[in-house]
């Protein structure tokens, strides 16, 4: 818990956000061997305000990505994929410098929504896939949910 004057707030930074990939995943290695991707997406939220009048709230955001979900990112996502992301607020700059930054997602979990052929098939297959879990993995309908499953498999686009 953080202490803010007399208010206590819990320890929470999540991210949760839907959107299209603009820019495709760059893998670059540490000094130290871990496996580093970051991308960019696009995220629209329609609503309609006081007025009754549709408004949108665009945002545009990086995402950093790490280690086998990097790899993941960089062979399933091209530029217009749909994707769902689950990660944390980072803030890259020095505040004590009077820099204030950029903020940055760094995903915890991927989930791949756009339509692929099956290879063998060549019928449309809706990708689920999200971290850990690889995409050559059996059709979707013998898999059973995963504590990284957003339950999203049937969402239309």
């Amino acid at each position: 818990m953080q202490e803010m004057g007399n208010t206590r707030l819990p320890d929470i930074n999540t991210v949760l956000i839907a959107g299209t990939v603009l820019r495709e995943p760059e893998i670059m290695q540490t000094e130290d061997g871990r496996l580093v991707g970051r991308f960019r997406i696009h995220s629209v939220r329609k609503f309609r305000d006081n007025a009754g009048q549709f408004r949108e709230n665009r945002c545009e955001v990086d995402v950093v990505v790490q280690q086998r979900l990097a790899e993941l990112c960089q062979r399933n996502l091209r530029a217009g994929s749909p994707v769902l992301l689950d990660g944390e607020l980072l803030s890259q700059g020095n505040p004590e410098e009077g820099n204030r930054g950029t903020l940055e997602i760094r995903a915890r979990r991927v989930q791949f929504l756009e339509r692929m052929l099956r290879p063998h098939t060549g019928e449309a297959e809706t990708s689920d896939k999200t971290m850990m879990v690889p995409p050559e993995t059996a059709d979707l309908e013998e898999q059973a949910p995963t504590e990284f499953d957003f339950g999203y498999r049937e969402l239309e686009l």
